[in-house]
């Protein structure tokens, strides 16, 4: 019966780069609809494969059988195409001297012609590629260009009350972060920025746990993952949710209407933020206790080669001393055939 393979465990990654030698054999692939994997075969893409297709040289087959064929040097990368939710991090002087920081949160997602993009991680070695590597990638290009050219000119509180200065912040991020974002093969789709810093910190706070998961290598059950991420889209929707109301200058009852759900999911975001940390605390411990399993094969298969190589020790030196006995044993013979000698010619001399 032929694997289930599962290339993505924790939602905070975004792809995963696997050579041939890296996959077991005999896989049953399937590619969910916002999935996608790139063929490299010798250092050239030569297709790149979805659910519905398979975009490569007919010749070479099924994706399955991709993965399973050794002839080529054949690598692959598994890509999540999206949507993404990019937390950039700004910070800077606005135009009163005063510091400023908040975060854009840029929704995007991957262009299936230009995922060869990604392979610039890989490049770098970083195979398991996730939301904080991509913004790794941008965020101080994005930093430096808001600061210097945006917030120098904008007081704190026209960022915050006034509609048409919150617009033009969101225009001067989405001309910053496009190039940026194109360059890796994706598309930027909205844009929103939250200068509320108790709720930054918290949704900051989500993500940079994952991506500490994702870093560790460690496995999130599958159950788990989908809650978690359904919960961290929650915590960012609510933002995008606060700034897509300020800007759109809706109506009075329309903008109570969309508090009173705002704060409804503030509410069960609080009652949910324990269940966040038995999942956090449940995925450490699953892979605490599989290393502890590791660990003890480990010092079992040590004990084990010690063992044998005390009896190995045992039998050599059981066989030294043989030889040591047999050596003295003819030292003794020998000492004694000479002492007959000297008698037998002693006694012919007389």
């Amino acid at each position: 019966m032929s694997e289930r393979f599962r290339w993505r465990t924790n939602p905070a990654v975004i792809a995963q780069y696997y050579t041939g030698e890296d996959i077991p054999k005999d896989l049953d692939v399937h590619l969910k609809p916002n999935e996608a994997c790139v063929v490299i075969e010798n250092g050239s893409i030569v297709g790149v494969a979805t659910s519905t297709r398979l975009t490569v040289n007919p010749k070479l087959g099924t994706l399955s059988r991709l993965l399973s064929r050794k002839e080529a040097f054949r690598s692959f990368l598994f890509v999540h195409t999206g949507p993404h939710q990019l937390l950039v991090r700004l910070e800077g002087a606005w135009a009163d001297g005063s510091s400023g920081k908040g975060i854009a949160g840029l929704k995007m997602n991957f262009d299936e012609e230009q995922l060869g993009r990604l392979l610039l991680f890989p490049s770098k070695g970083i195979t398991t590629i996730t939301a904080g590597d991509i913004v790794k990638q941008i965020e101080l290009e994005i930093k430096q260009q808001f600061a210097s050219a945006h917030m120098s000119a904008y007081h704190p509180s026209s960022a915050t009350g006034d509609r048409d200065v919150a617009t033009l912040l969101e225009g001067g991020i989405r001309n910053i972060a496009n190039p940026a974002i194109t360059d890796l093969g994706g598309v930027l789709e909205r844009i929103w920025l939250s200068w509320a810093t108790s709720d930054n910190d918290r949704v900051m706070a989500m993500r940079a746990e994952l991506e500490v998961l994702a870093e560790e290598g460690r496995l999130i059950a599958e159950k788990d993952r989908i809650e978690m991420q359904r919960m961290i889209d929650a915590e960012i929707n609510q933002l995008e949710v606060k700034h897509q109301l300020f800007v759109a200058g809706k109506e009075y009852e329309a903008k109570a209407e969309a508090a009173g759900d705002i704060a409804r999911i503030r509410v069960k975001a609080e009652k949910e933020k324990e269940q966040w940390n038995v999942m956090m605390a449940r995925a450490r411990l699953e892979e605490d206790f599989k290393s502890a399993e590791t660990q003890f094969q480990r010092k079992t298969e040590i004990e084990d080669l010690e063992h044998s190589m005390d009896i190995d020790e045992l039998k050599r030196l059981k066989k030294q001393k043989e030889l040591e006995w047999i050596r003295e044993q003819e030292k003794i013979a020998n000492q004694h055939k000479n002492d007959l000698l000297k008698d037998t010619f002693d006694s012919m001399g007389d």
